[in-house]
Formats: structure tokens, sequence, C-alpha cells
């Protein structure tokens, strides 16, 4: 990732954008500027990256460049102009300026900006305003103060690429590595301790303590996702040989994902009636077509849709009515302390209904106590995972 661009104001996002425009504005109502504006030197010429007022009328519109040499901005830098001048008839160094009489500029105010690491970048100016130089020293106060706060933007934004290379370059590292080491925990039916499947979830040994939800997230942030859900399952997938003949896999994996080339091509001939794919989305989903359409073609390869944390939010019950799982997991928040807990029994109860309709089987994650399984089989609920049975760990042969 190249941090050495050009413009150091390409770093800003769209809110720190708008945060120096705000800045840019309020140096302008500040002083009574007819307009303001904020320069940045690049190469041999000063460029006009924003402004505040009528700036085409005045000659100063958004990337208009001119010759450094012919610019307050470069005297301002180099000290040959003073940072304030209220009345440019009685200057005679602004005066020689050119651009003085090009722009029609009666008074001038800038003050430099700097870039993260302390190199000047361009000046924080306002042109023409009626101002008393008595206020002098308290005008350029609030100037400097201003153009402080751009560059503190800069350094936040900077710090930001920075942050974001180092978790890349961790997420990066691990797919080189041959991707997450993958743990396995059993579902099974509490009734007669029938193994009936097995979730992969994947575990991190880098020298951090990030846990695996933050390592997919992050991924994410990182445009690097998809490759390690992909590199997830890749490597879950060798444990269905060391699974019972009857026993499926569950896997993870998102939208993106499911909907990737990728992903159909890594399950396909690897005994894939005996997959089965947890969608793990838990973001409200705006167009369904595309998932649906993905889950079409991962059905037609013969795999088994589940979806994940079912009643831990409104996303995952949209999840259901769209795509029509074969398996719904009940999430851990929804289990957890459910026999001693009336509300969640009926939920729970109400949820079973809708599956004994349309014949989808339940399996209640995060089980914990066998009061908690009792319970969850008196509203018919007939499958289980959790620290009840097993912890993730490796597959036993």
């Amino acid at each position: 990732m190249d941090l050495t661009g050009p413009s150091p104001l390409a770093l800003l996002d769209e809110a720190g954008t708008a945060f120096v425009n705000r800045i840019v504005a309020a140096a302008r109502g500040y002083l009574g500027a007819y307009v303001s504006f904020l320069t940045e030197v690049v190469g041999n010429e000063k460029v006009i990256r924003y402004v505040d007022g009528p700036a085409d009328a005045f000659g100063l519109p958004v990337g208009a460049r001119f010759v450094l040499e012919d610019s307050y901005c470069h005297r301002v830098l180099q000290g040959t102009i003073p940072e304030a001048i209220y009345d440019v008839r009685h200057d005679a160094r602004a005066l020689a300026i050119p651009l003085t009489q090009v722009l029609g500029i009666e008074a001038y105010m800038g003050v430099q900006v700097s870039a993260p690491g302390g190199r000047a970048l361009g000046t924080l100016c306002c042109v023409n305003f009626d101002g008393d130089p008595s206020r002098r020293e308290r005008d350029l106060g609030f100037m400097h103060f201003l153009a402080g706060l751009v560059g503190a933007q800069l350094e936040d934004a900077l710090h930001g690429i920075e942050r974001r290379r180092e978790r890349h370059d961790a997420v990066q590292a691990v797919l080189d590595a041959g991707g997450p080491r993958m743990v396995f925990q059993p579902i099974v039916s509490p009734a007669t301790a029938e193994l009936v499947g097995a979730e992969a979830l994947a575990r991190f040994d880098a020298p951090t303590h990030r846990g695996p939800d933050v390592w997919f997230r992050e991924a994410w942030d990182v445009g690097l996702g998809v490759e390690l859900e992909l590199a997830a399952v890749r490597n879950a997938l060798p444990a269905l040989a060391q699974l019972p003949p009857h026993a499926f896999l569950s896997i993870n994996a998102s939208p993106c994902t499911i909907a990737d080339p990728r992903f159909i091509d890594a399950i396909v001939g690897v005994a894939s009636e005996r997959i089965v794919v947890e969608i793990t989305e838990h973001a409200v989903v705006e167009d369904y077509a595309p998932l649906v359409d993905a889950v079409a073609r991962v059905r037609r390869a013969g795999v088994r849709i589940a979806i994940d944390d079912v009643g831990a939010g409104y996303a995952s019950l949209r999840h259901v009515l769209w795509v029509a799982p074969d398996i719904v997991k009940l999430d851990m928040s929804l289990t957890r302390g459910i026999d001693v807990d009336p509300v969640k029994q009926a939920l729970a109860s109400g949820l079973m209904a809708f599956a004994a309709r349309t014949q989808f089987m339940v399996v209640a994650e995060g089980v914990e106590t066998a009061a908690e399984a009792d319970a969850l089989r008196e509203v018919g609920v007939r499958f289980g995972q959790g620290y009840l049975f097993a912890r993730p760990g490796p597959l036993l042969h």
C-alpha cells in the first residue's frame, strides 16, 4: 500500500474531507473574508484544494494551479512577506506579486499547514476582509489554531492508513502461512448422544490477543475477507474424512464468499452432500437477489444451507425468510439460561412451530448446562452444540 502519494490530503476519507471544509469555512467566517481556501505546494505549483466563498468569481476554484514563485503562499512559507496584510496598498512586497492585480487582492492572511512529519504542505488563506491590524496577534493565533486542526486531521488519517496496512499485513501473513488452523465442535442429539455433525471453527496462532471474530472483521476491513474465509473452508474440508459417514461438516461463509466462484470450486467433488454452509453475515442485506442466486448454485452442488445466530437480531430472521434454510441455529443468547426464562422458552417454542411447518432442522448453540438441554428438549429442539457436549478442538480418529 503506497502511503507516499502526491497529496497527503488524498488520505482523507469523506468525514475527514468534510472536516477540512468546515475548517476553511471557519476561517472565512471568523475574518468575514470574501473567500478562504487551502493550498498545497506541488512541485513548482500552488494548487487550490479547498475553497469557501465565491471562488469561481474570484479566480480560485478547486484545482486551480498557479506558479509557485508568483504566489503569496510561497512567500509566506519562505518568510519574505508577513502572514497578515490588512491593506495590500501599503505593502510594496505584496504589490509586487503578480497575483495581487490578477485576483484583485486587497487584504490577505495566510498561515502554514503542516503535513504529517512536519513538512510544509501549503497554506490556509483568507482574502479581502475588513480587519483591524490591532487584532493581528489574535487573528493569526486563531488561523494557526485552524491550520493545526488540519494537520492533526492528516496525522489521524495517516495513522489510520498505517494501522490498516498493519492489519492487512497480519492477515496476509496468515494466508501466506496456509490460512487459519481449524478446530471442530460436535453437534449432537442430546437424547441419544449421537454425533450428527461438527462445525469447523477458525483459530489464529499469531502472537496476539485478538479473537477469530476480530481477525475476520479486520480481514473484511482490509479487503481480504473472502480470501480468509476461503482459506478456512479449504482447511476445514479434509475433516470430512474423519467424521462418521452419516455426519455432516458445517463451514462458515458470508454471502460474498458464497457468491465467489472459488467457493463452489472448493466444495465440488468433496462429498458436498455432507457439507452444510452456515451463512454468517450479521448486517442487514439490502439486496437479497445475489444471495438467493448464490445459495441456489450451492444447493445444486448438493450442499445444505444453515442460518447462524437466529434469535440474535433482525438480520438473521430476514435470512431465514429469504433463503429458506435447511438448518437454523439458535443463537447462544437465546439458549443461555432458557431453563429459567419463560420469554426465551416462548420464543424458542415459536421458532420450533415455524420449523415444523417449513421443515428445517434446528440446532441450539451455546448449550452449557443439562438444565438448558432439558428445557430445549421440552420445546422440541432435538440437536445441540456447546460446552456441555464438547469444546472446540481437533477431531478424534
